[in-house]
């Protein structure tokens, strides 16, 4: 007996595919205000006072590598490539990959970053960095190493694409 079963009938939920289905789009113009509302939901208003925003300040995302994730019409997830440097070498950093609490289970982040990394490759990049969960980004092949500056001791994750 699978632990569905086991539970009370009151408490089993039925998952069709049109309550799961979402699609992955470029983002758009209409897309900024909602963009920015999940962002702030999902990382609070101290999000613009981070590293990573610093280095976004001003600047739009790498062309055809920002994606949208809708549901039911709906906005419900956000990621983002950037143009950055690495030390000598052109690479793009990752972020932010936001999703609605809501929709967390659905595998939206997995297919968001699955996307956003092939749409990056299929336009020849070759690197891509993020400061983030090392254990979440992990499976996307990304490596944890040690930023080196002074103030930020926070996990860096790069992947060769």
């Amino acid at each position: 007996m699978t632990a569905l079963q086991k539970a009370a009938p009151e408490k089993t939920v039925a998952l069709t595919v049109a309550a799961t289905a979402f699609a992955i789009r470029a983002e758009c113009g209409s897309d900024v205000a909602l963009r920015e509302a999940l962002l702030d939901i999902c990382f609070g208003p101290s999000r613009l006072a981070r590293t990573c925003q610093r280095l976004r300040d001003g600047r739009l995302p790498a062309e055809g590598l920002a994606f949208a994730a809708l549901r039911q019409d709906r906005l419900v997830g956000t990621i983002r490539l950037w143009h950055v440097r690495a030390g000598s070498q052109a690479a793009l950093m990752l972020g932010p990959l936001a999703v609605d609490r809501s929709c967390r289970k659905f595998g939206i982040g997995v297919a968001l970053m699955d996307h956003a990394l092939a749409a990056a490759k299929a336009r020849g990049h070759g690197a891509v960095i993020l400061l983030g969960d090392a254990p979440y980004y992990a499976r996307f092949g990304f490596t944890a190493v040690m930023w080196r500056h002074a103030l930020d001791r926070r996990l860096v994750g790069r992947r060769e694409n």
